[in-house]
């Protein structure tokens, strides 16, 4: 016994998302939008003067500073290899006359 059964199906969808992922994508639009606006403005239409300035400014001295920590350490770095070098020869110096001495 076998019977055969026809169905007819009809079915529909929506093309829609969920509140939070509209949610998301709105705000991702309107990310997109002020990265374009701002796109292409140099930093002064940007930042008001005072701040500019102000960023130039700890930026000077941090530049400042770096230079002059830079220009200390090359200086220690050096002094510490002059005293390296002056104990090595003095150390030379003493095993020389150690090792050379007349035997008495």
């Amino acid at each position: 016994m076998s019977e055969i059964i026809n169905v007819h199906a009809s079915l529909t969808a929506t093309d829609s998302a969920s509140p939070v992922i509209a949610g998301l994508l709105r705000n991702v639009r309107k990310l997109e939008a002020a990265v374009k606006s701002i796109n292409g403005i140099s930093a002064s239409k940007l930042f008001p003067d005072s701040v500019s300035a102000g960023l130039q400014k700890i930026t000077d001295e941090a530049r400042k500073a770096a230079s002059t920590y830079r220009t200390e350490w090359k200086s220690a770095y050096a002094d510490s290899l002059r005293d390296a070098r002056a104990f090595h020869r003095e150390l030379d110096r003493l095993d020389r006359q150690t090792f050379n001495a007349p035997a008495g």
